[in-house]
């Protein structure tokens, strides 16, 4: 799972850890340990985070450099605001 998809989701919906845990049903230092990588949440705990942050189990396994669009999101992908590095 892209440690800060899970992160960056939580924050654009103005979550705290202890708001995103309390819907979820798991403690907020479950929470702290997923966005850190310091565990893997089972495939349950991944798809009520997602249906909660509005996203598909999926994409919080996709590549965190490409936000995915929430269906229903009048504010699309979140925009960092820095411009991507030319390579």
């Amino acid at each position: 799972m892209a440690i800060s998809r899970l992160k960056l989701a939580r924050l654009e919906l103005g979550l705290r850890q202890f708001d995103l845990a309390k819907r979820v049903g798991i403690g907020e230092n479950l929470v702290s340990k997923i966005e850190t990588g310091r565990t893997r949440p089972s495939r349950l705990i991944v798809e009520r985070l997602a249906g909660i942050l509005g996203l598909k189990p999926e994409d919080l396994a996709a590549d965190s450099n490409n936000p995915p669009e929430r269906p229903n999101s009048k504010r699309g992908p979140h925009r960092s605001g820095k411009q991507a590095e030319k390579t």
